[in-house]
């Protein structure tokens, strides 16, 4: 059976990885990545994309996975300090 060269590699540095720290993963607590849902280029008003009506299943689902985070501010380094990835809805 062939073996692709780069899971190969990639299998062998987690491997390597592993054996280096093996309390690694124990020791820090697992932490899920921040989703900011950022309601900011919302008109005043606008219910289309409220996180607790339309987009509500949309909100759970991505709890799952990810620490959702929700607020109206604007975008600055402060308000994306910790943020992973960025959900904007604006039609």
């Amino acid at each position: 059976m062939k073996t692709n060269p780069l899971i190969g590699a990639l299998t062998l540095a987690l491997g390597i990885e592993t054996a280096a720290c093996p309390n690694s993963a124990a020791a820090e607590p697992h932490t899920k990545p921040v989703l900011l849902y950022s309601r900011y280029y919302n008109a005043e008003g606008e219910h289309r994309y409220e996180p607790n009506g339309t987009y509500k299943q949309v909100i759970q689902r991505l709890r799952e996975d990810f620490e959702v985070r929700i607020h109206n501010k604007p975008l600055t380094r402060d308000t994306l300090a910790d943020v992973k990835l960025l959900f904007i809805v604006k039609v």
